[in-house]
């Protein structure tokens, strides 16, 4: 049943990896020249297809470093830490964040959403300024 489960949940995320890397693809085509021949279209879909390779390790990377940093900087509520020994498990001993830096859970998960918002504004703006200017250049 848990085979079953995690095929189900891999289909279901496919379609999103898939349309994004198409999305990066298409974003390196609409900004480079038009290929002329059939070997720089072949050139010009091989580096479009490893530029989308290379967004899927940044958008694998970017959220395997936020798990293990963003903890370090989120305050324990109060009592939340009374079953524990104090400073005795290991993520304590390494990652020791000044006091002053560290944030309420529900202010991290607010800052992450405000970033979040703001990664996807930039990406309409981008596909807003490429495709002006992709129509600019057929118009002349």
């Amino acid at each position: 049943m848990t085979a079953l489960k995690l095929l189900n949940a891999w289909i279901a995320w496919f379609s999103v990896l898939f349309c994004t890397f198409i999305y990066v693809g298409d974003l390196y085509k609409l900004a480079s020249p038009t290929p002329t021949s059939d070997e720089a279209a072949a050139a010009l879909n091989g580096e479009a297809t490893d530029l989308g390779l290379r967004a899927f390790f940044y958008s694998a990377l970017v959220p395997l470093l936020s798990n293990l940093t963003i903890p370090a900087f989120v305050s324990e509520a109060a009592g939340a830490g009374q079953g524990r020994n104090n400073g005795s498990s290991w993520s304590d001993h390494v990652s020791r964040v000044p006091r002053r830096m560290q944030m309420h859970l529900a202010t991290v998960w607010a800052v992450s959403h405000l970033v979040f918002a703001g990664c996807i504004f930039g990406a309409l703006l981008i596909v807003r300024e490429d495709i002006d200017s992709d129509t600019e250049r057929s118009l002349k």
